[in-house]
């Protein structure tokens, strides 16, 4: 998806002026801003050449997650849910490879047998819990 086709989805979603003028950016920086904490999350873990590495796509999520800040979990909670409306909005899995990529997770679902918004509701399901398991 686009940086100006994603704006427009968020435009359409978020009617407020705050997420509208957000949206005006369409650059990187708009996409950090709404969801940095899914992407500080996941990018450092599905980098480039993650899938070199011995472990599953699942192994290198609950490694992520484990591995992540209290305040990183919450934020990536937090911004999930939109993220997974967001996909919904996608005519394609190349406009969803050019979100994953705009994000810095270069991962395809697919190649596991999930949906992209499956994976996601799955990423924010195993945070959820982790959140959960900490004291």
């Amino acid at each position: 998806m686009d940086e100006s086709r994603l704006a427009e989805v968020w435009k359409t979603l978020h009617r407020d002026e705050q997420a509208q003028a957000r949206a005006e950016q369409t650059s990187p920086s708009w996409l950090d801003s709404e969801f940095g904490g899914v992407s500080s999350l996941l990018s450092g873990s599905f980098h480039q050449d993650w899938s070199l590495e011995p472990e599953s796509a699942d192994e290198v999520l609950t490694a992520a997650v484990g591995g992540a800040s209290k305040e990183q979990l919450q934020m990536a909670i937090q911004q999930l849910p939109r993220l997974i409306e967001l996909v919904g909005f996608a005519r394609n899995e190349v406009e969803l490879t050019s979100l994953f990529l705009a994000l810095g997770i270069d991962y395809n679902p697919q190649a596991d047998g999930w949906s992209t918004k499956e994976w996601l509701q799955h990423v924010l399901d195993c945070t959820l819990h982790e959140v959960r398991a900490r004291p």
